[in-house]
């Protein structure tokens, strides 16, 4: 996971990994902990366009 918070950035540039889901009456929430260490929680993950927003990033080995 990635996320992007404006114009020109990368979700590269700012990564992360989702640690838990949690699906309950009001949808469904992932957690997630960024590279620096702090904690993030997604609660919508439905976006087609580049933008604002959490991006998959595919790991390189």
């Amino acid at each position: 996971m990635g996320v992007v918070s404006g114009p020109g950035q990368f979700p590269e540039d700012r990564p992360g990994r989702i640690v838990e889901k949690d699906v309950n009456r009001w949808g469904t929430h992932w957690q997630v902990e960024m590279a620096d260490g702090s904690e993030e929680w997604i609660s919508a993950l439905e976006t087609t366009e580049m933008g604002i927003g959490w991006y998959a990033i595919e790991e390189s080995t």
